[in-house]
């Protein structure tokens, strides 16, 4: 029978090379264990059966001259030490030994090699070097700080590069494993003496830098760690607990965000004085958004936009505790943000709101030298939901063909008046004229009037489903046109504001706080700094994407409530910059010996306002009396 070496590389057999000697795998477990660790063969490995490893060799060639036992009688074949292991993976040339001069398997041993087995030699090249088969260049385009690019490794195949040392190419004898986080590192021990620990990432003072960087990477694309955990737990990837993930949120992640925002809003305010220096004095539109719909709010965020370059100058966060109700968080949270906005130095000229009962009491009283205007949005969607309750009359289904024109006609009079007021009031008083198809008509002082728009002809006329003075429908739109409360709030409307882009700003904000989730103040607060940044960044700085050719590129969108299809614009993707300097500040963070890791205070440059207290809520009653209780219940509904 011929026998051969099993160790992957190795040539010798039985017939080829003479004074060679077999030795076949240790029958105890765990030695053949061992054996099959430091052969390291793809055919045979720890989980094969017992069956199978009956008639595998190895030769003589793969152990140390001191792992035979002494020979005095001189058999032909050595027998092995009960302790000895595989050692020795290299093969000698083919020129350098001939048939039949090899010797015994120690004078095999002690032979110099000249190269290792292909085995052992293709990941021992592949540990050392850890270069990419396509860039043949050593560490060539490979970062060493955070924004180096990470990879996602399988255990399996991370663990199997510590088989064989990276400096004498020997099997490992022993590793130990440390997890911590999103961390593994590796302490190893080859059988040539050498010794090493290994990291999957690096360190920043004694912390795992993927940790800090997994918490950043959440909290700053407005995630939560339920989502983090929950996607690590599908893919099964090592990632840090809960409690690590706060601590790394309250120390590091929450004053990073208050150090960039606040720089940013320095920034920001220091451009505005300079144009007010040069006379042009802010215009500002304002518009709260609560945590959640109706009087039940918890949190109201009150947001200040500048008109001009619609970015978000200042924003103020209300909790219910501080005021008397979820109503009053709103006129709050903005006599604050005027106040604030007001006391660094800032001369508003114009504020733009809804129409909120409250905001009109606070401007007249508090802030008369402030321009007061209405947002024209919130006052044409009343009126259009007061005319479609009139339409819905019986006998007053024209009403509803009207009410698209007539809502159209108040925006066209309040962006058309630039600041007139009498010019809006008469365009607004145009209506009762023509609805009845009368489009020139005198006043009461004699006064000619005509309806802006071109003369219509004799087709239009015919299709246009006119009103009558005497009908019920035409009454009840002149009680809606010449209302006295609409008619004073135009008077406020001639600068045509509207807060639609802050709007859209609370849309874009339910990216960070979205409003099915509940945060802690710091969290509503921080989340919504970030949705500022986020804003701010692309807001002005947005283009609009071109064709290959240079032309702009532009969408149509069918929209369901005008049944009508729009043209809109596409814009470049948005950009993420700010996320990359909150990083930078995060690392600066965790690298100053004076922040303390789970003391937030340590970290904060900002003076921070009284935190307000939570919601009163009975105390919790004791374990043992919630049980006493529940096993009274149980006995009082077996009793019945």
């Amino acid at each position: 029978m011929v026998c051969t070496c099993i160790v992957p590389g190795c040539s010798a057999r039985t017939r080829k090379i003479h004074g060679v000697s077999f030795h076949g795998l240790p029958k105890e477990l765990d030695l053949c264990k061992k054996w099959l660790r430091a052969i390291n063969s793809p055919k045979f490995g720890e989980d094969t059966a017992i069956e199978a490893l009956k008639n595998l060799k190895v030769c003589s060639l793969h152990f140390k001259p001191e792992d035979f036992e002494p020979n005095p009688l001189g058999a032909k074949r050595p027998a092995l030490l009960k302790t000895a292991i595989p050692a020795i993976f290299t093969l000698p040339d083919d020129d350098d030994e001939e048939p039949g001069t090899s010797g015994t398997s120690s004078a095999g041993s002690a032979s110099c090699a000249k190269r290792i087995c292909l085995e052992c030699r293709s990941s021992y090249q592949l540990e050392s070097t850890l270069t990419p088969t396509s860039s043949p260049s050593e560490d060539e385009g490979v970062k060493e700080d955070w924004s180096g690019k990470k990879i996602i490794v399988n255990e399996f195949s991370l663990m199997s590069l510590f088989k064989f040392c990276q400096m004498c190419g020997k099997p490992i004898s022993s590793k130990t494993v440390y997890d911590a986080g999103a961390q593994r590192s590796v302490k190893w021990t080859c059988l040539g003496g050498h010794s090493g620990t290994w990291k999957s990432s690096p360190d920043v003072r004694g912390m795992p830098e993927v940790n800090v960087l997994s918490a950043a990477a959440v909290l700053f694309r407005g995630g939560t760690y339920t989502e983090l955990s929950d996607w690590c737990q599908t893919m099964g990837v090592q990632m840090i607990g809960s409690s690590t993930f706060y601590n790394i949120q309250k120390t590091y992640l929450h004053p990073a965000i208050e150090h960039v925002y606040t720089e940013q809003r320095s920034a920001l305010l220091a451009r505005v004085y300079l144009e007010q220096m040069d006379g042009k004095r802010p215009h500002l539109s304002g518009d709260g958004r609560c945590d959640s719909p109706g009087f039940n709010a918890k949190y109201c965020h009150y947001t200040f936009m500048l008109d001009s370059t619609k970015e978000i100058l200042h924003t103020e966060l209300v909790q219910c505790t501080e005021a008397t109700s979820s109503g009053a968080m709103e006129p709050m949270g903005f006599r604050r943000g005027m106040n604030d906005l007001l006391d660094t130095g800032l001369d508003v000229e114009v504020m733009a709101t809804d129409r909120s009962t409250s905001i009109q009491k606070i401007m007249r009283e508090e802030f008369p030298h402030v321009q007061h205007e209405f947002d024209i949005w919130h006052t044409a969607k009343g009126f259009r939901k007061k005319l479609l309750i009139k339409g819905k009359k019986k006998g007053n289904e024209i009403l509803l063909s009207w009410n698209r024109s007539v809502v159209n006609h108040m925006w066209f009079s309040c962006g058309t008046s630039k600041g007139d007021i009498e010019a809006l009031q008469n365009r607004w008083k145009c209506i009762p004229h023509h609805v009845v198809n009368e489009h020139q008509w005198t006043d009461k002082d004699g006064k000619r009037h005509h309806c802006d728009h071109a003369p219509l002809t004799p087709e239009e006329q015919k299709r246009r489903m006119w009103l009558k003075k005497d009908s019920v429908a035409y009454q009840d739109l002149m009680s809606l046109v010449f209302d006295k409360r609409l008619l004073k709030d135009l008077q406020k409307m001639a600068l045509f504001k509207h807060t639609g882009p802050l709007e859209i700003f609370h849309s874009a904000l339910l990216k960070y706080l979205p409003k099915r989730q509940a945060f802690s103040y710091e969290g509503m607060r921080e989340r919504a700094y970030l949705a500022i940044m986020d804003h701010n960044e692309n807001i002005v700085a947005r283009e609009q994407a071109t064709t290959a050719t240079g032309e702009p590129r532009v969408k149509q969108v069918f929209c369901k409530k005008s049944k009508q299809w729009i043209v809109k614009k596409i814009y470049k993707p948005h950009t993420t910059k700010f996320i990359q300097t909150l990083i930078e500040k995060v690392i600066e963070n965790r690298r100053n010996p004076n922040i303390t890791f789970k003391d937030p205070t340590s970290s904060l440059t900002q003076p921070q306002p009284p935190l307000p207290p939570n919601i009163a809520r009975p105390e919790a009653a004791k374990k043992s009396c919630n049980v006493h209780h529940s096993r009274a219940a149980s006995e009082m509904s077996a009793l019945q």
